[in-house]
């Protein structure tokens, strides 16, 4: 007997969706009495575990059949070699609620302990662009698809390549630079509002940090750690969508395997001092 995995209703037109697990396949049931099954086609796309599927023939008259075949824009995509990397340059990502400001901060507050140049900085930065991210991110301005990844990459590469005060220079004058979110979380949040190749495009050129942190944490943890910090939620704290952002995280990490990038992975529901702890073994930076 075939298990129901999960159901949807497909493109808010009225198609009910059903995942099988056993073999798995899944069945969309269309209200043919509407006449409109026939809007399904080999281009219709939904989501199976996250991921972009398609279905690939009819079978009945009254449902339609489908293999899965599971696959992405990311997985069309080419692995871009060859990117530069930023040597003193360490990233925090994670969802909402994983912890990338603590843990950064920790991180810069134990470096600079030891004498080490450091420098703490973020994304959004704190720049007129940055700020209009802000407002965006807050529901205080509503802006056209694909405007808040163009917004991002504008103040990324002011955060870059500013002659005073960007990265390059920073480390160039033998800072390190730690960074809470950088084009990583581009490709994870701004890829659910608009398509993940147009996202890609606008941050293919930006170089890489020599040091990944991810922070990996359930989304349920995460919601319940902004749900307790009582402050105004963002467009992207939804539980609805962290799972997705999750994935996303995974996929886009995989454009850059073939890359001298150290990508380090901790679980980030253990206790703080515990991660902080773990942090700074995997990163190796005592002789810093």
């Amino acid at each position: 007997m075939l298990e129901l995995y999960q159901s949807y209703v497909v493109r808010q037109e009225g198609f009910l969706l059903f995942f099988y697990k056993n073999n798995r396949t899944l069945i969309f049931i269309a209200p043919f009495a509407a006449k409109r099954y026939e809007q399904l086609s080999e281009k219709t796309t939904v989501k199976f575990n996250l991921k972009p599927v398609f279905f690939q023939e009819k079978m009945t008259e009254e449902s339609i059949l489908a293999t899965i075949r599971e696959t992405s824009t990311m997985d069309k995509m080419e692995q871009q070699e060859g990117f530069e990397i930023i040597k003193g340059f360490i990233v925090f990502e994670g969802l909402d609620g994983a912890g990338t400001t603590t843990q950064s901060r920790l991180l810069y507050e134990n470096l600079r302990r030891r004498n080490t140049r450091i420098v703490h900085t973020c994304e959004p930065t704190e720049t007129f662009i940055g700020e209009s991210i802000r407002r965006v991110l807050q529901e205080k301005e509503k802006v056209a698809p694909g405007t808040l990844a163009k917004l991002f990459a504008a103040d990324r590469h002011n955060h870059l390549y500013h002659p005073q005060e960007g990265i390059l220079s920073l480390v160039d004058r033998g800072e390190t630079v730690i960074c809470d979110r950088y084009l990583f979380s581009s490709l994870a949040y701004q890829s659910i509002d608009w398509d993940f190749s147009h996202v890609w495009d606008l941050n293919r050129a930006f170089p890489l940090p020599e040091h990944l942190v991810f922070l990996d944490v359930s989304p349920d943890e995460g919601q319940r750690r902004i749900y307790s910090r009582n402050n105004p939620r963002e467009i992207y704290e939804r539980m609805e969508l962290q799972e997705e952002i999750r994935s996303n995280y995974y996929h886009a990490f995989t454009l850059f395997e073939a890359e001298p990038m150290e990508v380090h992975i901790f679980d980030a529901s253990l206790p703080p001092d515990e991660l902080e702890l773990s942090i700074w073994k995997q990163l190796k930076l005592s002789d810093t």
